[in-house]
């Protein structure tokens, strides 16, 4: 249920509303293209806005796709799979996501796939709720852990304050579930998400 939320929320805020914009700009384009005589400069300024538009909106359904199937991190590594999500997600709303990985050690596949998702929830908040300008992901170790951490430079919000969404709830559960921690730092100057896990194979 929390997945399906998580989607619909994602095709509301992104794709729906470049629909509709694409939909505003074709009838423009048709309504001039109907007049005598025929502004061409006007008529192709609207086309190439639904073209624009349209681009936009694919790349918003690659990202809503990926983070409906997560990829075989056991293949694909998580660091790599992380990198790829971040830059498209970036791409989809026009905001530059930057991501660093250290070379990481075996982790249990439950706590990969919990990292996989945090990191996905946090980059959802980061880019469409914290009016940030930028936004950085970063995986590091030490000999016993690994942590994840998210990052942006938006306005902040009070991460105790009662909310109707379940994103914060669900990545403290995601954590926890996979042995991990979670701790949400945010200000005026942005917010910080921190997940850690131990770096230990094959434990339970």
């Amino acid at each position: 249920m929390q997945e399906r939320s998580r989607l619909a929320r994602e095709l509301h805020d992104a794709v729906t509303q470049k629909l509709y914009s694409i939909r505003a700009h074709a009838r423009a384009a048709a309504v001039l293209a109907g007049r005598n005589p025929i502004d061409p400069d006007r008529v192709q300024a609207e086309i190439e806005m639904v073209a624009a538009l349209g681009a936009e909106a694919h790349a918003e359904l690659r990202a809503v796709i990926d983070g409906l199937a997560p990829p075989d991190l056991e293949a694909a590594g998580l660091a790599d799979s992380l990198r790829r999500y971040a830059v498209l997600a970036g791409r989809a709303h026009g905001i530059p996501v930057t991501f660093t990985a250290a070379e990481l050690p075996p982790l249990h596949p439950r706590a990969e796939a919990a990292m996989y998702r945090v990191a996905q929830e946090a980059l959802h908040n980061a880019l469409q709720h914290s009016g940030a300008g930028q936004v950085a992901v970063r995986l590091a170790r030490t000999p016993r852990r690994v942590s994840l951490v998210v990052s942006d430079d938006g306005h902040g919000f009070v991460p105790e304050a009662p909310s109707g969404g379940v994103g914060l709830a669900s990545m403290r559960e995601r954590a926890s579930a996979a042995g991990g921690t979670l701790t949400i730092r945010s200000g005026p100057d942005g917010t910080r998400v921190r997940m850690t896990v131990p770096a230990v194979s094959g434990t339970g």
